[in-house]
């Protein structure tokens, strides 16, 4: 892939994003390439971008990148992301279980949990900010996200081709009922800020450095015509098998994990020293 071939992009050193104690973070630990592998041939692609949003592997991504995997409802080959915790040290962990509305672009999901080879203990992610209110029009916004990358097979190898780029703008449009009623039903916004395709999923920040929304869609002619969902409806989704260590909490809903201090948003901060 032609890296220099995408418009809008801007200087990747322009920009910083923050973690869930308000430091600055390192984005390419908190947010990640997601791939799907196929069944026949077991061949990789890269199919979008994610971010972490609590240490033991909750994501944030959009829906419409796991219907990649999906036939009439049915799984039909496993999907990931490709998990970086240090200099040229990575994982690919497999998403679990997915939690979501029939009528939302954004997702959340779980992944797997690696252990340290020696002692045996989880290996916790980095994790972003969410900012759930506070969005207006004319906001300067921008993504970190992987449109660039590529996955190729040189002599029967997988050769991950791993890219980050940053693309910004400014908030257009809001939609607080949803665009439409079929491909966008959720709140959502648009803006004019350039979203190619590999970068769905990836977070949407504020000046801040708080993620307001994920990349949904654009159109094809024209990639500054595009779509952002935010994620405040996604309050009262119900995560099953997220292991909450301390906290007594079955099933909980997304708003009691934020109200636990699992979650981090901007003004319900977790300042657990293991997290970032």
């Amino acid at each position: 892939m032609d890296t220099k071939s995408l418009s809008g992009e801007s200087d990747i050193r322009s920009f910083s994003v923050r973690s869930d104690v308000g430091a600055h973070a390192d984005p390419n630990q908190a947010i990640a390439p997601v791939v799907a592998q196929d069944l026949e041939g077991g061949q990789f692609r890269f199919v979008g971008t994610a971010f972490f949003i609590m240490v033991n592997g909750l994501i944030v991504t959009a829906k419409h990148i796991l219907d990649d995997v999906r036939e009439d409802g049915k799984v039909v080959g496993p999907i990931g992301i490709i998990h970086f915790i240090g200099k040229n040290t990575f994982y690919i962990r497999n998403i679990k279980k997915s939690y979501e509305y029939p009528n939302s672009d954004v997702t959340l999901a779980l992944l797997d949990q690696p252990r340290h080879k020696v002692t045996g203990e989880p290996l916790l992610n980095k994790v972003l900010t969410l900012n759930l209110y506070e969005a207006n029009t004319g906001d300067r916004v921008f993504t970190y996200a992987y449109p660039k990358t590529s996955v190729d097979i040189k002599e029967k190898q997988h050769v991950f081709r791993i890219v980050p780029s940053i693309y910004e703008g400014t908030l257009v449009t809001e939609f607080p009922e949803g665009r439409d009623s079929t491909m966008l039903p959720n709140p959502c916004w648009k803006t004019d800020m350039h979203i190619h395709g590999g970068a769905s999923g990836g977070p949407v920040f504020n000046e801040n450095g708080h993620v307001i929304g994920i990349n949904s869609t654009s159109f094809p002619v024209d990639p500054s015509c595009s779509f952002i969902s935010t994620l405040n409806h996604i309050q009262n989704l119900r995560v099953q098998e997220v292991s909450v260590p301390d906290k007594k909490l079955s099933n909980p809903t997304v708003r009691e994990l934020i109200d636990a201090g699992l979650i981090s948003t901007a003004d319900n901060k977790s300042f657990e020293k293991d997290k970032c």
